[in-house]
């Protein structure tokens, strides 16, 4: 019996509805990795800096 004839799973038998729930996924983890960058992002822009931290070496000092 060839391979073809076998019955397909019911999401193979309409190859347009498994492009649909693949976009589907796609697009919500688009949504997901643009929310998380924006947070991150919005959360570095309202911190106000501490005027102590200044330099590239002031977390090591304070650290002291």
């Amino acid at each position: 019996m060839p391979l073809a004839h076998k019955d397909k799973p019911p999401i193979l038998q309409r190859p347009r509805r498994l492009l649909m729930v693949v976009a589907a996924l796609l697009a919500l983890l688009l949504i997901v990795y643009l929310a998380t960058a924006a947070t991150g992002f919005l959360r570095t822009q309202s911190k106000v800096p501490d005027p102590q931290m200044t330099g590239s070496e002031a977390p090591l000092e304070r650290a002291m």
